[in-house]
């Protein structure tokens, strides 16, 4: 056996080369993977990823096909014949432009605040099984089941929607706004057949996709904290110029009472002239 040939029997059983194909839903394609791969490329430059964005659904039957290694979904049920590996949970946002009135509210967006005929629908948000939530997605006069051109309608004022954290790329044409709850949330599942040894170079990408989801669930982490440090410094600004106005009033007051006073005195002592 020459010794290239050997040398690439080595790399690949080291996970150094070889093919990993990987479906996974949209959000986590556009804006987890490229950071994932990026990561892999640093140590394993040879190795060759094929990626199909897909729904949850279409994830799970490539998996269990065996037309990919690796899945990247959220698995809703028990599925003895796979492996399901949590990988993430990704909190649900209101996501609006720039300029909507839901930007100026200093608290967490809450059901009364969504106008229905504001309101568009997709596929992510109608299954979270929350009622408020239900009654906006039947009355919603929009549903629209394609991520993208979904945030495009967005951008374009068209109104705002609810989908994942990660679904919504931070590119300064969107704001994304919490929730009034932190129960709304999906969760990512690492997903590979539970009767298939996976290939080196497989198992190299499952540890840079999560090394990444959990850098991506610690800058959520910080990011929510630094929003609610922000709301909090809002309030207490508008508490305080409150406290200002409030305490004005009363100098203004006590000044009333005093001039009250010294006008009866004087009343008092030209009457007693």
């Amino acid at each position: 056996m020459c010794a290239n040939a050997i040398s690439e029997m080595k790399h690949f059983a080291m996970g150094r080369s070889g093919l990993v194909q990987v479906a996974a839903v949209p959000s986590a394609a556009a804006l987890l993977l490229p950071k994932a791969l990026r990561r892999l490329r640093t140590s394993r430059p040879d190795v060759r990823v094929q990626l199909r964005d897909i729904d949850s659904s279409a994830v799970v039957k490539a998996v269990r096909e065996e037309s990919v290694d690796v899945g990247i979904a959220t698995v809703a049920g028990h599925l003895p014949d796979l492996i399901v590996t949590p990988l993430l949970i990704d909190p649900f946002v209101w996501v609006c432009p720039p300029e909507h009135p839901l930007t100026k509210l200093r608290r967490n967006v809450r059901w009364q605040d969504i106008a229905p005929d504001d309101f568009i629908a997709n596929g992510l948000c109608a299954g979270l099984g929350v009622p408020e939530l239900d009654a906006l997605v039947e009355r919603a006069s929009l549903m629209l089941l394609s991520t993208s051109s979904l945030l495009g309608f967005v951008r374009a004022s068209m109104g705002v929607t609810l989908l994942p954290a990660l679904a919504v790329p931070n590119d300064g044409t969107l704001v994304t706004l919490p929730c009034q709850s932190k129960r709304y949330v999906r969760q990512l599942d690492l997903i590979s057949r539970a009767d298939v040894a996976m290939v080196p170079a497989a198992t190299a990408l499952i540890d840079a996709v999560k090394a990444e989801a959990a850098a991506a669930a610690m800058k959520a982490q910080v990011e929510a904290l630094e929003t609610s440090l922000g709301s909090t410094k809002q309030a207490a600004a508008v508490a305080e110029r409150e406290l200002a106005s409030v305490r004005s009033e009363m100098e203004a007051a006590k000044e009333e009472a005093r001039l009250s006073q010294a006008a009866c005195a004087k009343g008092r002592e030209s009457a007693a002239r």
